[in-house]
Order: C-alpha cells, then structure tokens, then sequence
C-alpha cells in the first residue's frame, strides 16, 4: 500500500516536466482557529464572525440561533477545542499538500461528475464521531479526526478506527461524501445484498476516480495486513456468499453488516476485514468496466446500474 502524499507529490513533479498547468487549491477555512479568539472579539466582529461562517455556526450551537453567541464563546472556551486545537495545529502540518489535492479533487469533480457540486470546506473541532459533516452550502471537516492512527486520544478506538484517522485518508472522506450524498443508494422493491455491494464498489471507483494519486486500500481504509487477507480470500469469500445464499438476500441486516464499518465481517468469515462486500463490490465493477469502458461514472452510480438483473453477469466478473 502506497502513501497518498508521496505519490502526489511525484505527480507533480513529473507534471512539472510537462509544463502541465497546475490545480488551483481547495481552502480549508481554518474556523477552528479562529473561534478560539472568540471570547476576545467585540460584539460586532462577533456578529460578522458568525455572518461568515453560517454552517459552522449551526453545527455548534445545534441549531440555537437565540443562544448563539454564548454557546459559541463557551464552545471557544470548551476543553475539547483546547486540547485537539493545540495538537492540530502541531500534527496536521500537510494543509499547504492537502489543499493542493483537494484543488485537484475539485477539478476531477467538475470533469467527470460534474453533477456533484462542491462545497466550501471549513475545518472545525468536531467532538462528533463522524469526521464529516455536509450541509446546504458546506462541508464541515473535524480536522481533530486526522491526527494520526498512534495520535494518543484516538487510544479507545479501535485499530480499525485508527487506521483511517490519518491526513492521507482526508481526501478520501471528502471525496466519499460529496459522491454518497448526490448519489445515495436507492433501494428497488427487492433490493439485495448484490444490489447494494454493487452500489458500495461504485462509490469506490468514483472516489478513486477523482483522488489524485489514488491508492485504493487507503481509500477502502484497509492497512497492509487486512488488504493481504482479503486478495488472498477473495475467491473464498465469493464462494461463501453463493454457498450461504447471501448474495441475493435481501435482508437489509446482512447487507448493514456486510458494508457498515466494523473490526470484522464474520458473518462472511472470522478473519475478513471489515465492510468486504465493499471490496467484492469494487472488484465486480473493476472487472464491469474493463468490459464496458463506454459506461460513465454517473451510470456506475445510478440504479440503472446497481439494481439491474444482469449487471453482474454483464461483469463477467471471475474472482
């Protein structure tokens, strides 16, 4: 498994070589930062503040528009934004090398699905579990959720946990939610397990699509260890979901806990990794696309695709 960041930045350079225009950057809008300095600010900077940075705004005061300025001053105040602001401005020092992906992200967006509409990215101190947070006009990233997997606060969670609480993993976050949320699943009548791991893989090749320098276990959020057990097992696995009658259950509890993140599929197998339908799926919709390079990305996202009875067939998919 490759590192993002490396990868990148040798695409530069041989872009360099080419005299290839370079992707203007993505901002993370540092609202983190700058709310600590609430407590100190007058009344009307205040006001502009929370003027500027509407979404953010909402996130922390949960919507209590009456109450705003004194939950945000106490929020400024809180231990969380001390404690995780201290330490992201000393451990995600990459925010020059991640904009820079992200502007190339943005441009990727608007040339192969340009129907998702990118958001304005502000960073934030999240106490939530989830890293990423869309609303009508932004994307709230918890900077504090990236901080490294050895990153002393993230001890409770689980390695799995850890392993995708990294800088590399944040433009894959990014891209999944931006993707997911102008491409949600929709469900057919008989919706199975197929359906739904088809859906899962192309959300996965259109992620890997636009990430430049793509690595696809780091996108899947799977270290050395788990991407080994699952190419090794892949055919194993296929087999298991045939044999079990799984593949075309429509049980929507096999499908939550074939896909949902988790220390382990052992519903598949004791060893497999967590959410390994999202790998099948990936692999099924590698394999469609080599036989079907006419096919866009916005058809590998649309029901016509993942709900149609003979999408795998049409895959010729043979693990």
């Amino acid at each position: 498994m490759k590192p993002l960041l490396p990868l990148y930045i040798t695409a530069i350079i041989f872009a360099g070589c080419t005299e290839k225009p370079q992707a203007d950057k993505a901002e993370i809008e540092r609202f983190d930062s700058i709310v600590a300095r609430y407590n100190a600010m007058d009344a009307a900077d205040r006001a502009a503040f929370r003027n500027k940075y509407p979404d953010a705004t909402l996130f922390i005061t949960k919507g209590d528009t009456v109450n705003a300025d004194s939950v945000i001053e106490a929020y400024s105040r809180s231990n969380a934004l001390t404690m995780f602001g201290k330490d992201v401005n000393e451990r995600l020092t990459m925010t020059d090398s991640l904009e820079t992906i992200l502007g190339e992200m943005k441009t990727s967006f608007s040339e192969k699905l340009p129907e998702v509409k990118w958001k304005r990215i502000i960073g934030v101190i999240s106490t939530y579990n989830q890293s990423v947070i869309l609303t009508d006009g932004a994307l709230l990233l918890g900077l504090n959720h990236y901080l490294g997997s050895d990153y002393g606060a993230y001890s409770y969670f689980e390695p799995y946990q850890r392993t995708v609480k990294t800088p590399r993993h944040l433009p894959y976050d990014v891209a999944e939610a931006l993707i997911s949320d102008r491409f949600p699943f929709i469900s057919g009548n008989e919706s199975t397990l197929l359906n739904r791991t088809l859906y899962e893989g192309a959300v996965l090749a259109a992620v890997n699509d636009v990430v430049p320098g793509n690595d696809i276990a780091e996108s899947m959020g799977y270290d050395s260890d788990a991407w080994k057990w699952l190419s090794e097992n892949e055919k194993p696995m296929w087999n298991a979901l045939i044999d079990r009658e799984m593949l075309f259950s429509m049980d929507p509890a096999i499908a939550d806990r074939m896909t949902r993140p988790a220390p382990a599929t052992s519903i598949l197998h004791p060893d497999a990794p967590g959410r390994a339908a999202r790998y099948i799926g990936y692999k099924i919709v590698e394999s469609y696309r080599k036989r079907h390079p006419e096919k866009t990305l916005q058809w590998l996202l649309s029901p016509e695709f993942y709900n149609s009875p003979t999408a795998l067939i049409d895959s010729q998919y043979t693990p």
